[in-house]
């Protein structure tokens, strides 16, 4: 509620997914998918991680994975810092201040660049 809150102040239109296998249907959504500003993902979520949803987009969206920011409340978890090692994606640490969102979001690049 509270990152619906904070998108929605900004003026963006938000959509959420309760798992990852929503998010990832909402993200491949067939041949013209809904272009998004940024998309934010915990790496653990139910039915499908945050490392899967990030490889599946690797194969099939690659445009999507500069605007990817992954939140995590353990980087030094072995699974988690491999991924990132591995991806050198965005990381936002939990707990999180909004400051810290919003300095992150406002460096992805324009849908336009990436």
């Amino acid at each position: 509620n509270a990152l619906r809150r904070f998108f929605s102040r900004r003026g963006w239109l938000v959509e959420e997914a309760a798992d990852g296998e929503l998010a990832l249907q909402r993200l491949l959504g067939g041949d013209d998918p809904v272009p998004y500003d940024a998309i934010i993902s915990d790496i653990r979520m139910p039915r499908l991680t945050g490392e899967q949803l990030h490889d599946a987009l690797q194969q099939s969206r690659p445009h999507l994975l500069p605007r990817c920011v992954f939140s995590t409340g353990d980087v030094t978890a072995p699974e988690a810092a491999d991924f990132l090692q591995r991806t050198h994606c965005r990381v936002l640490e939990k707990p999180f201040e909004l400051a810290q969102l919003s300095a992150i979001v406002d460096a992805l690049p324009p849908r336009g660049d990436a």
